[in-house]
């Protein structure tokens, strides 16, 4: 219990996931939450609904009238496997119902579509996935209640529009304890309705979620693709933009639509961040309005002089610009070599061993080397490895974005040279001593096992040195 503490109090952890909780009493996690308080767990309990439910009771222990941890919905990923895989979309209704479709229990369900002990891994080890469909089975599962889980994997290959669907899920105000109910069912697809805080969100998927008529009086539609459709009520009120917030290397068409029943509604918007009035400019629904720079796009629904619903997106227009990384090191290293190459695999300092550097500062009494590269896009990011003339060099150094402050150590992993990050410490002008009993970093102490200590403890351990 006091590990849990610490991983939430001094390591920053928000909450659990509980593995093969099979094998453990379900009493230990109400002693283990009831404890530590995180803000939320999950349990991993391989079985039947009835039997998750009956863990996620247990999870009362002695010690709590309710239940203290949530548990992974199987069966909401069993119905959505065999969906896909049989190409039949009434299987989301089928069989053994899943924790979501339960009143009580959805509020502790956690859904998903694939896990990492469900995916595909290779033609040697195929598991049991879902086999296409990928962005129709987490385009149901946003549009579900319950508390939704996606895949990492299916969030790195589909990222721009999973944002989509969680947006679409945060307008119509989602939750995992709002209302759903099957609107069709057929071989060919299925339209489930789900009652957020502000609208109704309708999700249909299958192999042609097109096929199903929907009511354009009562809903208008605000993303599809292949395999799903979302609708949202018209009495929402509000404003659709078409493009998720983020960061893109040229300037975009943001299409708005009003989703609306006021027979006087027009789209009314700003491009500062500042919330749009009557006086604000206008835009018809179904028109792109062009980003050409960075903003923050806030727009509503005008309607009698009062702007309803309103929605607001971060665009970042990214300009190519330089990072500087410095190096020094703790130990005898003779000459500074830069070894630096791109996620794309692009040399920027020749071929191995790169570019001696001659160019030198010196902070806080520190000489650093450096040397400046050019990022020409938002997913670029610099990889660097240091070597010296005696052939000794640092391990890879991956993944700089911005001015980095990376000190060599006498640690090594493999023959290679370990490096300290100080960038938090050398731009704010705080020197930290890593080598003392006690690590400083902007006013907190930590021992050299990363818990933080009281400020007065280090005032007592100085006065007895």
């Amino acid at each position: 219990k006091t590990y849990l503490k610490f991983l939430l109090e001094d390591i920053g952890y928000t909450g659990f996931r509980y593995d093969m909780v099979k094998g453990f009493y379900a009493y230990f996690i109400a002693n283990y939450n009831t404890y530590a308080q995180p803000a939320f767990s999950v349990g991993e309990y391989w079985d039947s609904s009835s039997k998750i439910k009956e863990w996620v009771n247990n999870s009362k222990g002695y010690v709590s009238d309710k239940p203290t941890s949530a548990a992974f919905d199987f069966q909401f990923r069993y119905r959505m496997r065999d969906a896909i895989n049989n190409r039949d979309w009434r299987w989301l209704g089928y069989d053994e119902k899943p924790l979501v479709a339960d009143s009580y229990y959805k509020q502790y369900a956690v859904t998903f579509v694939e896990n990492h002990d469900t995916e595909k891994r290779s033609n040697g080890d195929e598991q049991d996935p879902i086999r296409t469909d990928t962005l129709a089975a987490n385009a149901y599962l946003l549009a579900m209640p319950g508390t939704p889980c996606i895949f990492y994997t299916h969030w790195r290959d589909c990222k721009y529009i999973l944002k989509q669907m969680i947006l679409a899920r945060r307008l119509a105000g989602i939750t995992n304890t709002s209302t759903n109910r099957q609107i069709y069912s057929a071989q060919n697809y299925y339209a489930t309705a789900t009652k957020g805080k502000d609208a109704t969100l309708l999700c249909v998927v299958g192999n042609t979620p097109q096929s199903y008529s929907v009511s354009n009086t009562q809903y208008t539609e605000i993303l599809a693709g292949k395999g799903y459709r979302y609708c949202v009520d018209r009495s929402a009120n509000t404003v659709w933009m078409d493009v998720p917030d983020g960061t893109y290397e040229a300037p975009l068409n943001v299409k708005l639509t009003a989703i609306s029943n006021l027979s006087d509604a027009s789209i009314v918007y700003t491009l500062d961040g500042s919330e749009p009035t009557a006086e604000s400019q206008q835009i018809e629904s179904g028109k792109m309005l062009n980003i050409e720079a960075t903003c923050t796009l806030t727009a509503g629904i005008l309607s009698d002089g009062k702007v309803y619903g309103i929605q607001q997106r971060e665009y970042h227009i990214f300009e190519p610009h330089d990072i500087t990384l410095y190096v020094r090191s703790d130990i005898s290293w003779t000459g500074m070599t830069f070894y630096a190459w791109d996620n794309q695999d692009k040399q920027l300092s020749g071929n191995w061993p790169g570019k001696r550097i001659n160019t030198s500062k010196t902070i806080n009494g520190k000489r650093w080397f450096y040397q400046t590269y050019r990022l020409t896009s938002p997913s670029q990011y610099i990889n660097l490895v240091v070597s010296n003339t005696s052939g000794k060099q640092t391990v890879d150094i991956t993944g700089l974005r911005s001015d980095s402050y990376l000190c060599i150590t006498g640690n090594q992993d493999n023959g290679k040279y370990l490096v300290e990050d100080y960038t938090a410490e050398t731009e704010t002008d705080v020197e930290a001593n890593h080598n003392s009993q006690f690590t400083i970093h902007n006013n907190i102490i930590y021992d050299l096992c990363g818990r933080k200590i009281d400020s007065s403890l280090f005032t007592l351990y100085s006065s007895f040195k």
